[in-house]
């Protein structure tokens, strides 16, 4: 079945290949369907027939993105992937084929949304900018259990810094939603702190006038501070203003007390 496929897919002719694509999707769908109905003997042997459809198809980068929008095909592959009873060579090729597909960021979203997150933390840190962007923010609305945030803020924890740094607002906007979600861990929280996320993040809070943030930029800009503050951290030893004041300083204090009170309730109860 897998080589027929294959071979369908590279004909010249447009009604072959669109047929194959119809088949790819029947093969794997069913799959799926059948994970109810089949015995663990027959149910096995139609995962790896799948696994090597997937696999022989991922090779060829054409179709990669094609394969990410079939329903079931990076769930399957995932799903095996961390399987501990699976055959090890069916294991090998699911990690194989998810490595074919996870160059692309539709692909990587959904593996993302499936546990694997190390494809999409490789985009933000090597992708373009345009992707970082993207993905950056969609990290943010990720659910993340407070292990995979400490792996998220010592892999990309840097680089999202530098993107509030220095980027155009949609894309500070971006970074400051992905560093909001995994700042609200304590340990991860430090790993932040060491990257150096106190010093931009106050100078957000504290800039007025025309390349102020948003309101509701530093309502989360506020947020993250408030994270931060919650781990515990030995704040009187970083300085985070431009003659090293610390955010114990008796001058950040009160630009702190300054910010509140010339603002609503939103920054209000994050930082009070």
């Amino acid at each position: 079945m897998v080589p027929k496929i294959v071979d369908m897919l590279k004909s010249s002719s447009r009604k072959v290949r669109c047929k194959a694509q119809e088949t790819l999707h029947i093969a794997v769908e069913e799959d799926s369907d059948n994970k109810l109905s089949s015995s663990s003997h027959e149910l096995s042997k139609e995962r790896e027939e799948a696994v090597s459809l997937l696999y022989e198809l991922s090779n060829s980068e054409a179709l990669c993105e094609k394969i990410g929008s079939v329903n079931g095909a990076i769930l399957i592959s995932v799903g095996i992937t961390s399987s501990k009873s699976e055959n090890i060579l069916t294991v090998e090729k699911a990690d194989k084929t998810l490595e074919n597909l996870e160059k692309f960021e539709n692909n990587a979203r959904q593996m993302a949304e499936k546990g694997r997150l190390q494809p999409l933390l490789t985009q933000i840190l090597e992708g373009l900018a345009e992707t970082k962007l993207s993905l950056a923010s969609f990290l943010g609305e990720l659910a993340l259990n407070n292990d995979v945030k400490v792996i998220v803020a010592k892999t990309v924890g840097s680089s999202l810094i530098n993107i509030m740094k220095n980027g155009n607002i949609q894309a500070r906007e971006a970074a400051l939603k992905a560093l909001n979600q995994i700042s609200s861990c304590e340990a991860s929280a430090k790993v932040l702190i060491e990257a150096g996320i106190l010093p931009p993040l106050v100078k957000d809070l504290f800039t007025v006038g025309s390349s102020q943030l948003p309101m509701r930029l530093k309502e989360v800009s506020a947020t993250i501070l408030a994270s931060i503050v919650s781990s515990g951290y030995e704040f009187d030893s970083i300085a985070v203003g431009p003659d090293h004041q610390t955010l114990v300083s008796e001058d950040i204090v009160h630009n702190l007390l300054h910010l509140i009170s010339n603002t609503g309730p939103a920054i209000e109860c994050k930082l009070l």
